[in-house]
């Protein structure tokens, strides 16, 4: 025998269409708008769940048959049993896990805990020294694209108008340097005269948005506000100057 069909021989799908067919009939073909010979409702939660006779059963049975109204009903109280006896499953397998789940914690970590010896008391901490604040450095730009150098390859003269002033602070300095300039090391230095530089830094210089930018970071905070001079050359070719100026 096919384990795909009733012992009549009748195939299982086929036997479900003639199943799903007749309830569909059921459900539409006998109105009974009077409600005549209906069941009550009680009746019929009793047959779905067996509690009636057979004699009481088969008469609740044979009513379905010819009234459309009781059976849509009788349907109803089928599924809504299913449903609640499906919730009553998963409650109870719910249940099971968050025991399951509290004894293995239970024994994870409650037991250990409860094997731990005693801490000692700790009479007095001592205090860990102060911490320094992080060192702030302030963002500031220097722009050399569009600016003409001091008259004179020593750059003495102090007399020019500055072409940017800096604040005497710990920075975080990008210099935009002349059009034309190359990427590369550079040597920065800011001072009096050309023989007498204050501070003396080196970078690369990096092409970016069409602009040649030297990234430096120093502290200006030992020089005295005034005007100085700036002076800027590439590796090892000649020095040019701008005067600046330093402002608190």
């Amino acid at each position: 025998m096919s384990p795909t069909s009733t012992p009549e021989g009748l195939p299982r799908q086929r036997e479900a269409q003639l199943i799903a067919a007749a309830a569909r009939v059921f459900r539409t073909g006998f109105p009974n708008t009077d409600r005549s010979g209906c069941p009550a409702h009680e009746a019929l939660q009793s047959v779905s769940r067996k509690k009636r006779g057979s004699v009481e059963s088969e008469a609740v049975l044979e009513h379905l048959t010819c009234c459309s109204p009781c059976f849509s009903e009788y349907e109803r109280i089928l599924r809504h049993d299913k449903l609640s006896k499906n919730l009553k499953i998963l409650a109870l397998c719910a249940s099971l896990l968050i025991t399951v789940g509290l004894v293995v914690w239970f024994y994870a970590f409650g037991g250990e805990q409860g094997l731990r010896p005693p801490q000692p008391t700790i009479v007095q901490k001592e205090a860990s020294p102060p911490q320094a604040p992080p060192t702030q450095f302030e963002v500031a730009l220097l722009d050399l694209r569009n600016r003409s150098t001091v008259r004179g390859e020593q750059g003495r003269p102090l007399d020019e108008t500055v072409v940017a002033s800096l604040p005497t602070r710990r920075l975080d300095l990008s210099v935009y340097l002349p059009i034309g300039s190359e990427e590369g090391q550079y040597e920065i230095q800011i001072l009096r005269t050309a023989e007498t530089p204050l501070v003396a830094l080196r970078g690369s210089a990096i092409l970016k948005d069409h602009n040649v930018i030297l990234q430096l970071r120093t502290d200006l905070t030992e020089i005295e506000p005034g005007r100085y001079l700036l002076g800027v050359r590439k590796a090892s070719f000649r020095w040019t100057y701008y005067p600046i100026a330093l402002v608190r």
